[in-house]
């Protein structure tokens, strides 16, 4: 009997050292990752491209910065390039090919050159609607001074000072 539990211990420590073995020699037999891939793999490449869109009826520049950016917010950038093409931001002409700019970062991982052009952007939005008495004309005002205050001060001798003590009120940060 004792031989028996012997030979049944010495068969399963067998078993287990052939495992072991086995497992070893195995990883050694695995493809390296050059071996798995057949093909080059592609370059993936940053940033958000832009383009020209004709505008079709019912387009405005938010829907264009949504299709483009994935962000209606950033509406602004797309009026920023087409300062003669656009007089009123809120009103587009169907047939009407304007450009739409491409960033070198992506959402959440703006380059420093992107936050100029977003802060660029909404300073026009705000020079438009300030032009236009639109109240919330303050709100681009105060965009543009969050997210870039270089280009902000640029155009600062430009904003009506009424505009620029009341975003002084306003706290918070922009998560650009």
């Amino acid at each position: 009997m004792r031989a028996i539990k012997y030979s049944i211990k010495l068969f399963l420590l067998a078993s287990l050292v052939f495992a072991l073995i086995s497992c070893t020699q195995e990883e050694k037999r695995k493809p390296s990752i050059s071996e798995k891939v057949s093909h080059p793999v592609p370059f993936v490449k940053s940033g958000i491209e832009g383009g020209v869109y004709k505008v079709k009826e019912g387009d405005d520049l938010w829907d264009i910065a949504e299709i483009y950016y994935h962000d209606k917010y950033l509406w602004p950038n797309i009026y920023r390039v087409n300062l003669d093409e656009i007089g009123d931001p809120d009103i587009l002409e169907p047939g009407q090919e304007i450009q739409v700019p491409s960033f070198d970062g992506t959402e959440n991982h703006w380059t420093d050159k992107d936050l100029k052009d977003i802060a660029e952007g909404h300073i026009q939005a705000y020079f438009s609607y300030h032009k236009d008495g639109k109240k919330n004309a303050r709100y681009y005002l105060w965009v543009a001074k969050h997210t870039d205050q270089a280009v902000f001060d640029k155009y600062a001798d430009q904003v009506a000072a009424a505009d620029k003590k009341a975003i002084e009120g306003m706290g918070g940060q922009i998560q650009y």
